[in-house]
């Protein structure tokens, strides 16, 4: 077991301080892992399933003082859930303290994911092909023809289709516009919340 101390700072307003050690209890961990097994003996994960799951393991990381946010769907893939950590909410301030808080946030991460997700997303990943809305496959597609690569006639449905329809030595492009454009929305995303707080 990661032993972390708690940290000392004085609270400062809008921060919240962080308590070590709090994970997750022997029957938490078996209650999550059990009802993961359940789902995926159903029938398979929908998408109701998924999310309902992934909200849990975003109350157990806040649950343990972790300030996570969710992001939404993966607008590039639309087979997974995303999330940030809203570090505006943590005071840290020392190294010492930075270093415990990223430790404990690695080690309960691992937990909830143990817990409330791990096999649930990987079967939804599994059972559910990616896709792109049509209006992030355009933004896919002026990128790369931004950066000089051809792009097809028709629009593909998935980034994988992307790939392989530009020349190898630009393949990498359509990586990279991925990339960004996953980023733009995310601080959409991001900046809504703010705005919302």
């Amino acid at each position: 077991m990661l032993a972390i101390a708690a940290c000392s700072s004085p609270e400062v307003e809008g921060k919240s301080e962080i308590e070590y050690p709090r994970f997750l209890t022997e029957s938490e961990m078996e209650a999550g892992i059990a009802a993961q097994q359940e789902a995926l003996e159903s029938g398979g994960v929908s998408k109701a399933d998924y999310e309902a799951f992934f909200k849990s393991w975003v109350e157990c990381m806040q649950t343990n003082d972790i300030p996570v946010v969710s992001a939404g769907w993966d607008p590039i893939t639309n087979t997974a859930l995303e999330h940030w950590i809203d570090m505006d909410s943590v005071y840290i301030d020392t190294l010492e303290e930075s270093d415990q808080w990223f430790d404990a946030y690695s080690y309960i991460e691992r937990e909830c994911r143990e817990a409330y997700l791990d096999d649930i997303e990987l079967e939804y990943a599994l059972l559910n092909p990616e896709f792109m809305n049509n209006d992030i496959a355009l933004e896919v597609d002026q990128c790369l023809s931004d950066a000089g690569v051809k792009t097809p006639e028709a629009l593909p449905e998935n980034i994988s289709e992307f790939k392989i329809e530009a020349p190898r030595n630009k393949a990498h492009f359509v990586d990279e516009c991925a990339k960004e454009i996953r980023l733009s929305h995310f601080d959409t995303v991001m900046n809504s919340h703010d705005s919302d707080g």
